[in-house]
Parts: structure tokens; C-alpha cells; sequence
């Protein structure tokens, strides 16, 4: 695809079969697997340090602590069985770094710890009639096991907002009635400043997407 080649480089140089098979491997991925795209990223500069790779090779980083680099990584060595005296099997292998993995686990334990809530989401609406909306929709947050609380008292919205940032609570979803007639919701996240409209019927997977994509799950 025009995305893994953008400048056609690779395909004048011979490997245009190895893109199709990267394109092909993103579709099992993203399709098969329901890895969100934009946790994929490919990068051709990539080179393991040990020379019987044949193929693919890969990494795998946390997006919040990038400084630790790759947390595992290894790749394709069809011929590596066979050199080692072995029958000639294709094989796809990697390694973990303990090490590392011990240190993000220790630097995720930091950041639980200096949360002020358990809470990872917290569920408002704009007026007092939608209230009961956002309370059933809490207890459905937290029948999927993701610790929540909902705002009843009726408070602006920037207070509201204020609470959560200082409670460290990473997303608000808001219910209000122009987005409730047209079945959505909006969902806040709090750490990158932004937010967006959720069809309503999808707003426990965007919100559990969302919290994997900051590193809680």
C-alpha cells in the first residue's frame, strides 16, 4: 500500500513482494486480532544485532515509557533451526527483557500510587434529567471491571473537570441532550487534552481502547 511505500523506494529496489506481505500482516492484525492501527507502526531502520534473521523482525515498546526501549523483540529465522543441527523448520522467536519489564512494572506502580482515585472514568451529564442515564451507565462501566464514579450533584461542567484532573481520573464521559438524541456520548480524555462524539452503544469499547492506548490495561 501507498502508506508502508509512500516514496515507491522499496518496490524499485526489488522487495515489493516483502510490502504486500507487511500489508497483509497489518490486515491480520488489525482485522484478526483487533490490535487498534495505530499501535502498529512500521519501521523500515529497524536491524537486529544478531545476523540469522531471514524475514520480519519486531519490537515491542510501552507508549508511555518509551526511554526503557524495547520491552521484547525478535523476528523470522527459517534456517536457524537447521544450522543449529536441527530438522529445517521455519520459525518465528523472540526475547523479553526481564530487566526492563520489572523496571516499567515498578514505574506503572509509581503512577497508580500518586493517583488520588481509584477511578479511572468518571460519568456526568450536563443536565439533572439525563442523571439517571449517566448512573446506569456508570454501573455498566463497572460491571466490565473498570473502577468508575458518577457525578449526581448537579456541579458545572469545569468543576466537574477540575475534580477529575486533580483526582487523576483520565477520562469523564459527559451526557448531554443534543448528543443523547442523536445516540452519543462525549468522552474526555483528560491527559491529551482532547475529546470526541462516541455512538453510544460503543462507548465501553472506545472506552476501554482509549484506557489501553494510556497504558492502563
Amino acid at each position: 500500500r501507498e502508506d508502508l511505500d509512500p516514496t515507491g523506494l522499496l518496490s524499485k529496489i526489488g522487495v515489493k513482494d516483502r510490502v504486500r506481505l507487511l500489508e497483509d500482516l497489518l490486515e491480520v492484525l488489525v482485522n484478526g486480532y483487533g490490535i487498534p492501527r495505530d499501535r502498529v507502526e512500521i519501521d523500515y531502520s529497524i536491524v537486529r544485532g544478531i545476523g540469522y534473521y531471514t524475514g520480519l523482525v519486531f519490537e515491542f515498546m510501552d507508549d508511555d515509557f518509551l526511554e526503557l526501549g524495547s520491552l521484547a523483540a525478535g523476528g523470522r529465522y527459517d534456517e536457524l533451526i537447521k544450522l543449529l543441527g536441527g530438522v529445517d523448520t521455519p520459525a518465528t522467536g523472540m526475547s523479553i527483557g526481564i530487566e526492563r519489564v520489572v523496571e516499567l512494572l515498578r514505574l506503572r506502580k509509581e503512577r497508580t500510587m500518586t493517583r488520588t482515585s481509584n477511578a479511572l472514568v468518571l460519568v456526568t451529564s450536563t443536565t439533572d434529567e439525563y442523571k439517571y442515564n449517566a448512573i446506569r451507565l456508570a454501573e455498566e462501566i463497572r460491571d466490565e471491571n473498570i473502577p468508575s464514579i458518577v457525578d449526581v450533584m448537579g456541579r458545572k461542567l469545569r468543576v466537574i473537570m477540575e475534580r477529575a484532573d486533580k483526582s487523576s481520573i483520565p477520562l469523564v464521559v459527559i451526557l448531554g441532550p443534543r448528543e443523547l438524541k442523536r445516540g452519543e456520548v462525549v468522552l474526555r480524555d483528560l491527559k491529551n487534552r482532547k475529546q470526541w462524539y462516541v455512538p453510544r452503544e460503543n462507548i465501553i469499547v472506545e472506552i476501554k481502547r482509549t484506557l489501553a492506548q494510556l497504558g492502563f490495561y
